[in-house]
């Protein structure tokens, strides 16, 4: 379809077409920033548990110890 665009409407389709580029750029953008932004979420969320894991093995650990 883009081609055909260029056929018939000449600087003004390619110009339609660089747009439509664009759009489609702007918007993989978006989604890979949105995709990095669950992923860091997920990371901190794995972080917080590494954390709560340890807290607990150290207090078990104690706990046995005695």
């Amino acid at each position: 379809m883009r081609w055909a665009r260029m056929l018939l409407l000449g600087n003004v389709g390619q110009q339609i077409d660089i747009e439509d580029v664009e759009n489609d750029v702007e918007r993989l953008r978006a989604r890979i920033a949105d995709q990095q932004s669950t992923d860091q979420n997920q990371n901190d969320a794995l972080v917080t548990v590494r954390r709560e894991i340890t807290d607990l093995q150290l207090v078990v650990g104690e706990l046995t110890r005695r």
